[in-house]
């Protein structure tokens, strides 16, 4: 049987099954039973529907079951399907219906009290939502599922979600924010012997952000920046003597002398030693739009 029929075949057997579990549905017979026998014909139909990469209409025959589930008393099951839903609606690039099911998870694994679960799909809806571009809500699940790690005491996975949501408030122009989560993330870093490594760059994310909410270039706001590099080689011991504390209090001089070209090949000659990604390069960028060059003519 080529492909294309086995995925037909596939099609035409789950839809005979959804038939058959809508079917059982409508029959007096005992309620338990009914609802059983209809998630067992539902189940087999969306894993056929899965084979044939029918990716929505696995996802909303996976969606039949929750209810059924619910009333069966089988909350955490019930949340397991809504995340089979999920995926599956992933995969056809539903993301309405995706974060429908994901949101409907999250509330029954907290209801299970299994937060540990919750962290973990909390930090897939913000994914989600980022990559959507809806980065104020992606925000709020990534300070949520930030704050489910910590309370199982999962610190390198609160961590990323810290990080990640500073990330996306400097995106969004939120400097002051996205520079208390970047400090947190790296206070958090240097107190525990597995994460200690990763405070160097988040102090260098949180300068990168201080420098680009300065309103002007002036010698009092330079100062500021100069502060926080003093205040954050005593946090960091190693920080001080990192390439990207030395980037930053030259750039530091470029702007207090409205030095362009000094600016722009001080970041080049860092980039061709240590890539500067989209992020850094973009607020880079902001901060030497900043800069008021002298005219000497």
């Amino acid at each position: 049987m080529s492909s294309g029929s086995l995925k037909e075949a596939n099609v035409a057997q789950a839809m005979e099954l959804c038939k058959k579990g809508d079917s059982i549905l409508t029959k007096f017979i005992y309620l338990g039973s009914r609802n059983d026998d209809a998630c067992e014909a539902y189940r087999t139909a969306a894993n056929k529907f899965k084979v044939a990469k029918a990716w929505k209409e696995a996802g909303d025959t996976f969606r039949k079951m929750v209810p059924l589930l619910l009333k069966m008393s089988s909350k955490y099951e019930a949340a397991t399907v809504a995340i089979d839903a999920s995926n599956c609606y992933k995969q056809a690039g539903l993301k309405q219906e995706t974060t429908e099911c994901i949101n409907e998870a999250i509330g029954l694994f907290t209801e299970a009290g299994k937060f540990a679960t919750v962290a973990k799909y909390e930090k897939e809806m913000a994914e989600v939502l980022e990559e959507a571009e809806d980065y104020e809500n992606a925000c709020n699940h990534y300070s949520s599922a930030a704050d489910y790690f910590l309370s199982e005491d999962q610190k390198s996975s609160a961590n990323q979600c810290i990080v990640k949501l500073a990330h996306l408030q400097a995106v969004m122009g939120k400097f002051d924010e996205a520079i208390e989560h970047f400090e947190k993330a790296a206070s958090a870093a240097v107190d525990d012997r597995l994460l200690k490594w990763g405070a160097k760059e988040y102090l260098f994310k949180a300068l990168i952000c201080i420098m680009a909410k300065l309103e002007e270039c002036e010698p009092e706001d330079i100062n500021e920046v100069r502060n926080k590099i003093s205040e954050y080689k005593d946090m960091d011991v190693h920080f001080g003597d990192s390439l990207e504390c030395k980037l930053i209090e030259k750039l530091a001089d470029a702007c207090e002398e409205k030095n362009v070209k000094t600016y722009t090949i001080t970041l080049r000659d860092f980039d061709k030693i240590q890539k500067l990604d989209t992020w850094k390069t973009n607020l880079f960028l902001q901060i030497k739009d900043k800069i008021k060059t002298i005219d000497l003519t």
